[in-house]
C-alpha cells in the first residue's frame, strides 16, 4: 500500500467524490434521482479534469525536469 500511484489514485478519487457530493448537494429543489445523476456527472467531470491536469504536469516535468 506504499505505492505512490495507488495513494495518488485514491486521493484523486476521494477528491472527485467529495467535489461531486458538494456540487450535487447545492441542487436542493431537484428530485433525488436528478441529484444522483448530477453527482455522477460531476464526479466523472472532476476525475477527468484531475487526470488531464496531472498528465500535463507529468509531461511538463518530464520535458523540462523541474523536479
Amino acid at each position: 500500500m506504499n505505492n505512490p500511484v495507488i495513494i495518488g489514485l485514491i486521493a484523486m478519487l476521494l477528491l472527485a467524490f467529495l467535489g461531486g457530493l458538494l456540487l450535487a448537494r447545492g441542487k436542493k429543489q431537484e428530485e433525488k434521482q436528478i441529484r444522483v445523476i448530477f453527482f455522477v456527472f460531476y464526479f466523472w467531470l472532476l476525475a477527468f479534469f484531475e487526470l488531464t491536469l496531472f498528465s500535463i504536469i507529468y509531461f511538463l516535468n518530464s520535458k523540462f525536469s523541474w523536479f
